[in-house]
């Protein structure tokens, strides 16, 4: 029993040796993609240069791949870090638009799954395990312009501008307010029915919130 328990042992702790960084650098030639974007630019040769080494060692002789693996591994993890050092500056970066986007659409479907995706990826980059991409902070970004920051500039720049909604109004209401026209009230519900501290339930218009400043469009044609 005492010798299959050592047994065991050995296979672990050669798991432990080999295995983990053996993740390490097939996510160094994987994931091409997030170095070239992360690492500055005196280290991108040298990045390219180790992958291609890599690459081609790993296609000849799996052997001599292990072994060439183990002996770049500090230069290996040492680009590794800039690369995820960069991803926690972006992490911290969008950390608050995703915040401000839960503010004001967190009962929104898109963003609890976004914010779910956003906590994963979060999580990932703060315990120093290399993401497979950034696609999360692209996403991010392109919701918080969309929804927020090209929202603020309406109100700040357009003709209509936002409109506060008062206690006892309407889509309709607010509709002939703006554009003298009842009937334009889908106007305003599609430009704002993401907006759920507005508009709770998309599919009742009917049930709107009011203390809630929400965009006005320009009067269609």
């Amino acid at each position: 029993m005492q010798g299959k328990s050592f047994f065991i042992s050995i296979i672990l702790f050669i798991l432990c040796v080999f295995a983990y960084p053996q993740d390490i650098v097939n996510n160094f030639i994987d994931n091409n993609y997030l170095y070239h974007k992360y690492l500055p630019l005196e280290y991108i040769s040298e990045y390219f240069a180790l992958r291609n080494l890599l690459v081609y060692v790993k296609e000849k002789d799996q052997e001599e791949f292990l072994a060439l693996s183990k002996g770049l591994d500090e230069r290996i993890r040492f680009l590794n870090d800039i690369v995820l050092e960069q991803l926690q500056k972006e992490t911290q970066r969008v950390k608050q638009k995703m915040e401000d986007l839960n503010e004001l659409y967190g009962i929104d479907s898109e963003i609890m799954s976004l914010t779910d995706n956003f906590l994963v990826f979060e999580d990932d980059v703060n315990k120093k395990k290399m993401p497979k991409e950034d696609l999360i902070i692209e996403r991010i970004d392109e919701h918080y312009s969309r929804l927020i920051t090209r929202l603020n500039y309406s109100y700040r720049n357009g003709n209509q501008g936002g409109y506060l909604v008062k206690t006892g109004d309407c889509l309709w209401k607010i509709a002939l307010y703006h554009y003298g026209n009842s009937h334009l009230w889908r106007v305003i519900y599609e430009a704002n029915k993401n907006n759920r501290n507005f508009l709770p339930k998309p599919s009742n218009w009917h049930l709107i919130y009011p203390g809630v400043r929400i965009y006005i469009p320009p009067k269609p044609e």
